[in-house]
């Protein structure tokens, strides 16, 4: 477990990368609203948020507010619950929240002023045929105000290309 005090961090690089074999929560502290006292920040520098591949067991991120990164969130073939977190300001080839061959559920996040090539806010896509088809969960979240760039194609809310999603409230 990362347990995150309060606080900004400024990002560089590859962000927080976190890949194969590893159980995993990112928790963060919260202001006595409720809502997220942690930041990282990516500055809209280049560098990427949080990256999250093939890990053991099911990950968990809990009250981190993401802005002006690459590819905020990235989560690959795993099994992860993203709770009370802010994505905001940031860019990617697919937008805000990637999602591959995974099952996941986002629960109370906002995915707010993100912009992409083929997607703005949350993307569900299954890459390899081989791997897993994503399953995933939205609850109470608010996408709004995401922007897909690409003519003709991009969405800027959610785009799903391969798997399921579930749309609660």
């Amino acid at each position: 477990t990362i347990a995150i005090a309060a606080g900004t961090y400024l990002l560089e690089g590859n962000g927080l990368e976190f890949t194969s074999g590893i159980s995993l929560s990112i928790i963060g502290d919260t202001h006595t609203d409720g809502t997220p006292a942690v930041i990282l920040d990516g500055q809209l520098s280049g560098a990427y948020g949080i990256s999250v591949s093939n890990p053991t067991g099911q990950t968990v991120i809990e009250n981190i507010h993401i802005v002006g990164c690459q590819d905020p969130l990235v989560v690959v073939n795993c099994s992860v619950l993203v709770t009370n977190c802010i994505i905001e300001n940031s860019s990617g080839y697919y937008g805000g929240v990637v999602l591959s061959s995974c099952v996941a559920t986002l629960n109370a996040c906002s995915v707010i002023d993100n912009v992409g090539t083929f997607g703005g806010g949350i993307t569900v896509i299954d890459q390899l045929d081989t791997m897993p088809s994503s399953e995933v969960s939205l609850i109470d979240c608010v996408i709004e105000d995401n922007y897909g760039a690409y003519p003709l194609y991009a969405v800027g809310g959610i785009s799903l290309y391969h798997g399921h999603t579930t749309i609660t409230n």
